[in-house]
């Protein structure tokens, strides 16, 4: 009877053996890393328990060992199988506690595997509602970038609008300079030809682009004439030999007389010295008469205000207007 009572004992602390774990550690140590440490608790207590269990088995060993040596021997006596009966029980006992032990840590091992699911499906579906905004912000962010790419070819079509116009304005401004250029060489050309004139009742300057000759008219006629004396002669005739060899100018000779007198004498005299300058400048035959236009304002475009006899004596001249002809500009300015 004593040797079915060992049998069962030894079934049950197989049983026992063989179950614990696979339930204590099924899947948790890949779940999260908040159930890792609970688990590593419980191998240690198992390790705890492992260890008991066999120093317990190792003393049933010992116990069987000795109950079948003395059965075999048949010789043992009552006191020393009292003996090893109540060893036997005692180990039973302790055996029984060791087993509840092993279920009730199990229970609370389940317990908490429990809770720790609890919490990892409460992560999940956090995770899945987050999963789900992100969605929602990746459909807006793609609208927004539509509409981006939208605004980015409607800046792209500007953009391409401003640098032709800058084109054009480039372009202008290199036409502008050429003209500044021209105006500025057109000067020297016609100071160089005037040298000696220049400074004795002759100007010669520059002005938004055109150049002015100025004459007094003590250079070119007597008080009340039109007719062109001798020294303006001479000073004219080097002004057209300058201009005969000069393309794409504009030739302007503008009278202007003081507002001594009857004004519309003073325009006619005005118109006349004009014209006077200008057949004198069209003796030389190299220089195209569509190039030159005569005009006379009489008194009405003083050059000095006042009615002193210095402003009257400046205001009596004779200007010669040269502005280059650049019809390009003037198309670029027309568009």
């Amino acid at each position: 009877m004593n040797f079915k009572i060992v049998s069962i004992i030894l079934a049950l602390l197989f049983l026992v053996t063989s179950c614990v774990s696979p339930r204590l550690f099924k899947d948790e140590k890949t779940r999260r890393t908040e159930s890792e440490q609970k688990v590593d608790d419980l191998k240690a207590s198992n390790k705890d328990l492992s260890e008991k269990y066999n120093e317990a088995k190792a003393e049933f060993d010992r116990m069987k060992a000795d109950y079948d040596k003395i059965l075999a021997n048949s010789e043992a006596s009552d006191k020393k199988y009292n003996d090893l009966e109540e060893r036997y029980d005692k180990l039973n006992s302790q055996y029984k506690s060791l087993v509840k032990d092993v279920e009730n840590r199990i229970k609370k091992g389940d317990s908490e595997t429990q809770a720790l699911l609890k919490n990892i499906q409460k992560m999940q579906n956090d995770l899945q509602e987050r999963e789900d905004k992100l969605k929602e912000l990746e459909a807006s962010l793609n609208e927004t970038k539509r509409s981006l790419d939208l605004q980015k070819l409607e800046l792209d079509q500007k953009n391409a609008d401003i640098n032709a116009k800058q084109a054009k304005i480039d372009e202008l401004e290199k036409i502008l300079a050429a003209k500044d250029s021209a105006s500025m060489a057109l000067r020297k050309k016609i100071s160089d030809a005037l040298t000696g004139f220049e400074g004795n009742g002759l100007t010669v300057e520059r002005r938004n682009g055109k150049v002015y000759v100025s004459m007094d008219e003590t250079l070119l006629f007597k008080t009340g004439s039109d007719k062109v004396n001798p020294r303006g002669v001479k000073a004219l005739d080097k002004l057209s030999e300058a201009l005969a060899t000069t393309d794409n100018v504009n030739i302007l000779v503008e009278g202007h007389t003081d507002d001594v007198g009857d004004a519309n004498y003073n325009w006619d005299l005005s118109v006349k010295r004009a014209t006077s300058v200008v057949k004198i400048l069209l003796n030389n035959k190299n220089l195209a008469p569509t190039k030159v236009t005569a005009a006379g304002h009489g008194e009405y475009m003083p050059l000095v205000k006042g009615t002193s006899a210095e402003a009257r004596a400046k205001n009596r001249r004779t200007e010669i207007i040269l502005e280059p002809k650049f019809d390009k500009l003037l198309e670029l300015i027309n568009n």
